[in-house]
């Protein structure tokens, strides 16, 4: 259902229909599975990215924060 082209009023029936069917918790259903995917990653790439970041911006004859003023 994810990768066809559906319209508008299909998908507020097919939600309209999971509702009536299954619950308002149908969709919460992602939802953790969706967190334990992208706070780990999350934090990885922050860390990482300010780690760099900083070592870059200290060991560079060349600054870029020209650009954040």
């Amino acid at each position: 259902m994810q990768s066809e082209k559906v319209p508008y009023k299909q998908l507020f029936r097919i939600v309209r229909t999971s509702l009536a069917e299954e619950g308002p918790r149908v969709l919460w259903r992602g939802l953790l599975p969706t967190l334990w995917r992208d706070i780990p990653f999350s934090m990885i790439y922050w860390f990482n990215y300010e780690t760099f970041r900083g070592r870059i911006l200290l060991n560079s004859s060349c600054s870029f924060s020209i650009f954040y003023t």
